[in-house]
């Protein structure tokens, strides 16, 4: 019993999806809109680590590092991608291309956003449970 206990409470954790602005580690967001275009596909993600960060781009894995301040400006550098040739995928070049052109970023609640530099919204993630 304080097996199954202590296992709930670490998804109820692990979950949680009220965060504050700089907690953006250990979590999955997942790519809801990306240029102003709405995305409904769990194939691309983000996931954050203290100073690199990993994911999908819908087709082809990726990761780099990535630098934040105080004031929430963001600098994505130094990636690195596999190079599965994808049928069909719309949205790969984009995604990656809108990483490389983020300048700051904002979190509400279980959602992050990404700006570039005239601060337009170019990216739109949310908080994936599992």
């Amino acid at each position: 019993m304080k097996k199954l206990l202590f296992i709930l409470l670490l998804f109820v954790i692990s979950c949680d999806k009220d965060i504050d602005d700089f907690e953006l580690y250990n979590k999955t967001w997942t790519l809801t809109e990306l240029n102003g275009n709405q995305i409904v596909s769990d194939d691309a993600f983000i996931k954050f680590d203290y100073n690199s960060v990993n994911g999908e781009n819908s087709c082809n894995s990726f990761s780099g590092n990535y630098f934040i301040d105080k004031h929430n400006s963001i600098t994505f550098y130094s990636f690195v991608t596999t190079k599965v040739a994808c049928i069909n995928n719309t949205i790969e070049n984009e995604f990656m291309d809108v990483l490389k052109n983020s300048k700051s970023y904002s979190t509400n609640h279980s959602e992050l956003y990404l700006f570039n530099s005239n601060k337009v919204i170019i990216a739109k993630f949310e908080i994936k449970c599992y």
